[in-house]
């Protein structure tokens, strides 16, 4: 494993298991009898999108546009770090 790697993990390792626990703890608390005072995020976004049509269009657009940029790019065509390599024309 690089250096460059274990950073990552480091980094977004701890970021994971925050939103992940947060996530959770947010879904069972109707289980706990509501002690947990926060929504989870689908619920929150779903809140957002009802009030503001607008969000939903923000919402869609960042799915396809990850979706496409998954889907664009055969593992190839990538740098080692996972990024899509510039086209060079011949």
């Amino acid at each position: 494993m690089s250096a460059k790697e274990k950073l990552g993990y480091l980094v977004w390792g701890p970021i994971g298991v925050v939103i992940g626990v947060t996530e959770i703890l947010a879904a069972l608390s109707k289980t706990l009898q509501n002690a947990i005072p926060w929504p989870t995020i689908s619920s929150t976004v779903g809140h957002l999108e009802a009030r503001h049509h607008w969000v939903s269009v923000v919402v869609v657009a960042t799915i396809a546009s990850v979706a496409f940029h998954a889907l664009a790019y055969p593992k190839q065509e990538r740098t080692a770090g996972g990024r899509a390599k510039r086209m060079t024309h011949e």
